[in-house]
């Protein structure tokens, strides 16, 4: 017979156990819930978090070919100008490693930078982007597609490109191969990303194709059966538990990425997410089966104490379960359960915390990124303007100025070179409305200060505590500086000059800042070398024509009025002896006067031809001709051959002076009787030739004297022409110029 003692512990035993049982399932499922709850959380947080960095970076790909696309060498969609502004550009293309093509409005390529093949005269390989474009404003990325010129798998990210009066001008298009096991350059971030200490993440387009996924065999393979792929290409983004294409069961979480029609999967192993969880129920498991015994021996006494925090245990784990994690459970037992109960208070302080932390930079991405957005509108809105500044008086305030306007920076200057070579001065800065002089601009020197080093070494420098920084040197005019940035003006190794901001708080400058201040100082580098080429061009310009007069001078006045000095010479000593040789004297003065004035009007003809600003080409070639028959009495044959095409001023003018410079040279020097002038139309090219039936010279001796064909040949060069010079003696001269009707 059992004692009352027995049948009192057996009695509560079964309802402890029971109890014990019920708290341990419910916690343990409680708690489960919570971690695949949080989990799935964490796991769409964090691919739409992934996504969105992945999204940032193949957009800036966009906007960075979007930024070539607005410069005025490619709206022009001229191939002589399309071919250099795409070299210059190279480093900015590289990532697109198969290649940028531009397209006309008609999707048909007029120039690439791919090697190997000849895209020239193809079709876009995808209509249906190049009828998005032509309305839309946002880079369109494409699906994997076979491109049918390399014969590869690739991807295609492409812009619309405006003339200037806004209209659609064509298509720039940077493609990227895909391949395994280095993915292509504009989505290589993929690889990059972490999910945990099992996980991955691979990449879908816009039919489920995979693009990159860490095992090869996946590569190319079609999963829009597969519930996450299918929902992130929906525009979706969740995670859920499922099985992988080995059939192993995974949490995978999804995302769309935006701007591109493409999805991002992570995959985690859910053995690997949920095993610690396990092992911590186990140990939970222990725990509760030694409170059971410990409740067991001290039955009498204590079973209103044990049940009373299993109840507030119980409650505080449904509590957590159901989100509220500002539920702290109380159990102060000094057994187990009180751990347990601030086992449970720690993780849910945990699961705050990190909830928390979550937030905070999800918020903190949020707003970097949308600063980065602002100073990428405002850098193309300032590089707009340099790009269209050609002198430098007027180049460096605008920027200086600029930049105080467009960032809010507190102090800007801009320092070039000085008069001694180991000084940088003061040009220009957001406080002075123009340029600087040189002769009163503060100065400082390149051995010392922040600015002194910067263009020493070539590099940008972030000092956001003046104070801590050795290089810094106190300047008296501005003693509030708290922060300095400083970015060299750089043409590939040459630095031309420093561009500095300043600021009266620290750390008021961050990368995004270091980023926008290179870009404009880099977009400076270029603008100022293109006014020094344009200043150089202008002069060469001045100096061409001067050397053109001084040859007119040379070969026609000058000799003329040596002539009639002469002939006034002679006739002023026959008018004693004989009369009428005195008169053919004054004669002939008067012809050689004639003459001379003749060659005054052709030099001023010359120097600025009004004709062509007012009648055709052709017209004015043909009154050349006639008024040379006129002048010499020499018989000109007029021939036009091929379709008239519009040509350049510079071209007309160069054609009508090599024509006139060479009917100089036969009527002084040729004794010519015909000349034959055929001007011959080709598609790209206008060909000029002069010949004639004179006494012709030795062109081995020859070919280089005189001003005229020195003259000719400069003039064909400057424009990327050929010249060719064919005589002989006794036997006439051929004079033939070629000139592009457009420029490479």
């Amino acid at each position: 017979m059992k004692s009352l003692r027995t049948k009192t512990i057996l009695w509560a035993l079964l309802p402890i156990v029971l109890v014990l049982v019920v708290v341990a399932v419910i916690t343990l499922y409680a708690y489960e819930q919570v971690i695949r709850n949080v989990v799935q959380e964490w796991e769409t947080e964090l691919a739409e978090t992934l996504a969105a960095r992945l999204s940032e970076g193949m957009n800036q790909y966009g906007w960075v070919l979007q930024t070539v696309a607005n410069e005025d060498d490619i709206r022009s969609m001229e191939p002589a100008r399309l071919g250099p502004a795409l070299q210059r550009a190279g480093n900015r293309l590289a990532v697109f490693d198969a290649g940028v093509v531009a397209y006309d409005s008609y999707g048909l390529a007029v120039w690439s930078t791919t090697t190997g093949v000849d895209r020239l005269g193809t079709e876009f390989p995808l209509p249906t982007v190049v009828d998005r474009l032509r309305g839309g404003r946002r880079p369109a990325f494409s699906d994997v597609f076979k491109d049918s010129v390399s014969g590869k798998d690739v991807v295609l990210v492409a812009v619309h490109i405006t003339r200037t009066d806004g209209t659609f001008a064509g298509v720039l298009a940077g493609m990227s191969e895909v391949k395994y096991p280095v993915p292509g350059a504009i989505y290589a971030q993929v690889a990059e990303l972490q999910v945990g200490e099992s996980g991955y993440a691979y990449l879908v387009d816009g039919n489920g194709r995979v693009i990159y996924h860490p095992y090869s065999a996946f590569m190319g393979a079609r999963l829009t059966a597969t519930e996450p792929v299918a929902r992130a290409l929906n525009g979706d983004s969740g995670a859920v538990l499922t099985e992988d294409l080995s059939g192993e069961r995974v949490i995978s979480g999804f995302a769309p990425i935006s701007g591109t029609g493409w999805g991002l999967i992570i995959e985690e192993r859910w053995d690997s997410v949920i095993g610690p969880v396990r092992g911590y129920s186990s140990l939970l498991i222990v725990l509760l089966v030694a409170a059971g015994v410990l409740s067991v021996t001290l039955v009498g006494l204590s079973t209103g104490r044990i049940l009373r925090p299993i109840r507030e245990l119980t409650l505080g784990a449904r509590r957590i379960a159901g989100g509220d994690f500002d539920h702290a459970i109380t159990a102060k037992t000094g057994d187990e359960i009180q751990v347990l109960a601030e086992q449970f208070n720690s993780m849910a302080g945990a699961l705050k915390e990190s909830y928390t932390n979550l937030e905070q930079k999800v918020e903190e991405r949020t707003r970097g990124e949308r600063r980065r957005a602002d100073q990428l509108r405002a850098i193309n809105e300032v590089g707009r303007g340099i790009s269209s500044i050609l002198s430098l008086d007027e180049l460096l305030p605008f920027v200086a100025h600029s930049l105080r306007e467009t960032f809010d920076y507190y102090y800007v200057i801009i320092l070039l070179p000085g008069p001694q070579s180991d000084e940088l001065s003061v040009r220009a800065s957001n406080t002075e409305p123009g340029m600087i002089p040189v002769e009163s601009a503060p100065r400082f020197k390149t051995t010392e200060g922040i600015t002194g080093w910067v263009f020493r070494e070539g590099e940008p420098l972030l000092v956001n505590d003046v104070s801590k920084e050795p290089r810094y040197v106190l300047y008296e005019g501005r003693p509030d500086t708290r922060s300095e940035l400083a970015v060299p003006i750089r043409v590939g190794p040459d630095v031309l000059g420093v561009l500095d901001i300043e600021s009266v708080e620290p750390n008021a400058f961050d990368e995004i800042d270091v980023f926008t201040v290179q870009t404009l100082a880099d977009q400076v580098a270029v603008a100022m070398e293109n006014a020094r080429l344009y200043q150089e061009t202008r002069d060469m310009a001045v100096l061409e024509e001067r050397n053109r007069m001084a040859r007119e001078i040379h070969d026609t006045l000058a000799q003329g009025f040596t002539g009639i000095v002469l002939q006034l010479e002679a006739a002023e000593q026959a008018l004693d002896e004989d009369a009428s040789l005195a008169q053919e004297h004054l004669s002939r003065a008067r012809s050689l006067a004639r003459e001379s004035l003749n060659e005054a009007r052709r030099s001023v003809w010359a120097l600025r031809p009004l004709a062509l600003e007012q009648l055709p080409f052709e017209t004015v070639l043909r009154q050349e001709m006639e008024s040379f028959t006129r002048d010499s009495g020499i018989k000109v044959a007029v021939n036009i051959a091929g379709e008239s095409r519009t040509r350049p001023p510079d071209v007309q003018s160069t054609l009508l002076r090599i024509c006139q410079e060479a009917l100089t040279n036969i009527r002084k020097h040729a004794e010519a009787t015909e000349v034959d002038v055929h001007l011959v139309f080709d598609e790209d090219t206008v060909r000029l030739s002069v010949r004639d039936n004179g006494r012709g010279f030795d062109t081995e001796t020859r070919a280089e004297s005189g001003f005229g064909l020195i003259s000719m040949r400069e003039r064909v060069r400057l424009l990327g022409g050929t010249l060719t010079v064919q005589s002989e003696i006794g036997r006439g001269t051929l004079i033939e110029a070629t000139l592009p009707l457009s420029r490479r």
